[in-house]
C-alpha cells in the first residue's frame, strides 16, 4: 500500500497533481492489480480546512506498451498552499522483482516512511543505496496469520477455505527532511545516486519443498540463463543457422573474417525496434530473422548463435545501460537490460554489437557504456566482469578558415574531422536524416546567419576510418561595427555559453560517456584597412593529475590570426572529489571563449 502527501508551494508544483500508476502484466498470467485508490486535495478556507475528492472522469488509462497500463489522475482546485494526497494498493504476481522505494526524489520530503514485511518462506536481497541519514527504526519477528480461499483443483468443487501461520520478520525505515536531489549535466542516470532501497527475490523455502535459490550466486544466475527458453537456449546451434551460417562464410575464412561476415549481416537483416532487454520473447532465431526486428536480446542473441554455429569462441555479455543506471556488482540479474557478444580469437576479445549498422569490430552502442559488462561462459556455468572503457580518445577537429568582405561577412570554409565514437555520432545524424538538404537543415539550426555553398563528405561509409566533412559558407552578423572598430568572438557558434557544474557541492562522479577531445582552430585573414587593436590572451589549465585540460593559444602575424582552442577529456569517470577541478575548467572555458577579437580602422 501507498501513502503521499505533497504541499504545493507555487505554481510550478501545480504539476504534482496530476498521479500516475503504472501496472504490469506478462505475455503469460502474471500481472498487477491497482485497488483502494483514494485521492484528494485539501485547501484552508476561512480558516477551515476544505477537502476535494477527485471526481472518477478526472482518471484515464494510458497503454505505455504491451506490458504496461498507466493509470493517470489529476486533482483539480489546486492553488498554491494545496496539499494533494494519494492512497492505493497494488497486488503483484511478480515477486522476484518488488518495486524500489526512493527516500529521495527532485523535491524536498519531510518524511519517508517504508515498512517492508517478508514471510519465512521468502529470502529478499536487500540494496540499501543512500547517501542521505536512514534509520532503521523497527526490526522484529512476529506470527503473521494467513487465510483466504483456494482454488481446488477439481474445477466442479468449490473454492477451499485455508487458514495457517507463519513466523514473519518486518523491517522499517525512516528518513527525515530529505533535501531535493539536485541533478547537473554528465549524469549517466540519475537513479544511480538517489536515496533508495531495491529489493530481489534471493530464495523461496516452503514447506514440504524443496530451497529454490534464484539469485544467490553468479552460478545460479548464469544457470537460470543458461536455461531459460529466451536466453541459453535460443542460442544453441540448429539446422536453420546451420544452412545460414554455410550461406554467409566460406571453409578458407579466417575467424576474424567469419566474425566480421557475421555481425554484417546480422546488422542488415534485423532491426533494433527501440527496446531494450536481456531476455529475448521470440522462441526462436527463425522467427526472429523473419519478424527482420527484434529488441536488443534478439538481435544480440541471434548474433551469438551464428558465431557459435560458425565455431567462433563466442559468449554474451550482459550490460545495464547508462539509462538503466549502474550494476552494483553482486549477485544480481534484475539489473541487467541489455546484451552484447564477446568473441576471443588468438588471445584477443573483441566485442560485438549488432543493434546499430554503424557499430564495426570492438565499438558497443554510446548507451551500453556503462563502465563495466557481465561475461558469461554458459557452458562452464562462469561469469567475469569486464571494463566497457573506450581505449582510444574519440577526437573532434574544426578548423574554420575565414576571410572579411567588404559587408563585414565571413567568407571561408569550415572543415570538420572525427574519430571514434565522435564519428559514429556524426554519421548517425547524417543517416537519420531523409536526405543531405534536411541533414543540413538540421545543422544550420543552432548556428544563424550561415549559408551552406557546397558540403562533401569523407569516409562516410568507411565505418572503420575517420570521418571528416567540409562546408564552403557565409556568415553574417557575427561582426559588430561599432565606429572605427569591429569586434568578432573567434570561437562563432562552438563557443562554451555556460558553465554546465553549478552546484556548490556534488556527491556523485563527472561522468563523460567516453574519453574525448575537441580540438579548435581559427584561421581568419586580418581585412585590408585594418590592424588589430585587442586579442584574447593565451592560456592553459589541466587537472592535478592531467586527467583533463583545457588550452587556448593565440599566435599573430601581419597577415592572420591563429587561435587554437583545445578540450582533452582522458578518464570517462571524475570521482566527486575532483569536482571542484572540473567545474574552475569549465569555468575558464567559459571565460575564455567569451573573449573577443577586436580590430582598428586605419
Amino acid at each position: 500500500m501507498r501513502h503521499k502527501r505533497i504541499k504545493i508551494i507555487s505554481k510550478d508544483g501545480y504539476s504534482y497533481a496530476n498521479f500516475e500508476i503504472p501496472t504490469y502484466h506478462s505475455n503469460n498470467s502474471s500481472k498487477e492489480s491497482l485497488s483502494n485508490v483514494s485521492l484528494a486535495s485539501y485547501n484552508i478556507e476561512n480558516g477551515i480546512v476544505i477537502q476535494n475528492k477527485f471526481a472518477k472522469d478526472e482518471k484515464f488509462l494510458d497503454k505505455k506498451n504491451n506490458n504496461v497500463d498507466i493509470k493517470k489522475y489529476t486533482l483539480s482546485n489546486i492553488k498554491e498552499g494545496t496539499i494533494v494526497e494519494i492512497k492505493y494498493t497494488i497486488k503483484s504476481d511478480f515477486i522476484y522483482n518488488l518495486r524500489s522505494w526512493y527516500f529521495q526524489k527532485e523535491i524536498p520530503c519531510l518524511w519517508s516512511d517504508f515498512t517492508f514485511t517478508m514471510p519465512e518462506y521468502f529470502k529478499y536481497k536487500l540494496n540499501m543505496q543512500t547517501f542521505i541519514p536512514i534509520t532503521l527504526v523497527e526490526n522484529r519477528d512476529f506470527q503473521q496469520n494467513f487465510s483466504g480461499n483456494a482454488s481446488s483443483q477439481d474445477a466442479g468443487s468449490a473454492n477451499e477455505r485455508y487458514s495457517f501461520n507463519c513466523s514473519s520478520s518486518i523491517k522499517r525505515w525512516v528518513a527525515e527532511n530529505v533535501p531535493a536531489f539536485k541533478n547537473e549535466p554528465f549524469v549517466a542516470c540519475e537513479d544511480d545516486y538517489l536515496s533508495k532501497l531495491d529489493l530481489e527475490l534471493q530464495y523461496t523455502h516452503f514447506k514440504n519443498d524443496i530451497l529454490r535459490n534464484y539469485s544467490s550466486t553468479w552460478e545460479t544466475i548464469i544457470e537460470m540463463y543458461k536455461k531459460a527458453e529466451g536466453f541459453g537456449q535460443l542460442v544453441k546451434p540448429n539446422s536453420f543457422t546451420k544452412n545460414l551460417v554455410s550461406s554467409l562464410i566460406k571453409p578458407l575464412d579466417t575467424e576474424k573474417e567469419k566474425m566480421n561476415s557475421l555481425l554484417l549481416y546480422t546488422q542488415k537483416a534485423l532491426k533494433w525496434n527501440g527496446i531494450n532487454r536481456d531476455f529475448a520473447t521470440e522462441k526462436s532465431i527463425k522467427s526472429i530473422f523473419e519478424a527482420k526486428t527484434g529488441n536488443s536480446a534478439e538481435i544480440n542473441l541471434s548474433l551469438l548463435n551464428l558465431l557459435k554455429t560458425a565455431n567462433l569462441n563466442a559468449k554474451p555479455l550482459l550490460i545495464s545501460t547508462r539509462e538503466n543506471g549502474a550494476h552494483p556488482g553482486y549477485p544480481l540479474s534484475s539489473k541487467f537490460n541489455y546484451v552484447a557478444v564477446q568473441v576471443k580469437i588468438d588471445n584477443q576479445n573483441y566485442l560485438l554489437d549488432a543493434t546499430n549498422p554503424s557499430l564495426t569490430i570492438g565499438y558497443l552502442s554510446p548507451q551500453a557504456l556503462n563502465h563495466k559488462g557481465f561475461i558469461m561462459d554458459l557452458d562452464s556455468v562462469k561469469g567475469d566482469w569486464v571494463m566497457l572503457e573506450p581505449s582510444k580518445i574519440s577526437k573532434t577537429s574544426i578548423t574554420n578558415i575565414f576571410s572579411i568582405n567588404a559587408d563585414n561577412q565571413l567568407i571561408g570554409d569550415i572543415s570538420n574531422r572525427y574519430t571514434e565514437y565522435s564519428a559514429l555520432e556524426t554519421r548517425e545524424k547524417y543517416f537519420e536524416a531523409t536526405n543531405q538538404e534536411e541533414f543540413l537543415k538540421e545543422y544550420k539550426s543552432n548556428k544563424p546567419n550561415l549559408k551552406v555553398n557546397t558540403y562533401t563528405q569523407t569516409n562516410l561509409d568507411k565505418l572503420e576510418e575517420f570521418y571528416s566533412e567540409t562546408f564552403s559558407v557565409e556568415l553574417s552578423d557575427y561582426i559588430e561595427e561599432a565606429g572605427n572598430l569591429l569586434y568578432l568572438n573567434p570561437m562563432l557558434f562552438e563557443k562554451t555559453k555556460e558553465n554546465p557544474f553549478k552546484l556548490d557541492e556534488r556527491n556523485f562522479p563527472v561522468d563523460f560517456d567516453f574519453p574525448k577531445e575537441e580540438n579548435y582552430k581559427f584561421i581568419l585573414n586580418i581585412p585590408s584597412g585594418y590592424v588589430v587593436d585587442k586579442l584574447p590572451t593565451s592560456i592553459s589549465y589541466k587537472l592535478g593529475d592531467n586527467s583533463a585540460s583545457f588550452s587556448y593559444n593565440v599566435v599573430h602575424s601581419d597577415s592572420q590570426i591563429l587561435i587554437n582552442s583545445k578540450i582533452a577529456i582522458a578518464n570517462t569517470l571524475y570521482d566527486p572529489n575532483q569536482y571542484f577541478e572540473i567545474k574552475e575548467l569549465f569555468k575558464k572555458i567559459v571565460e575564455k571563449q567569451a573573449e573577443l577579437i577586436v580590430f582598428k580602422k586605419l
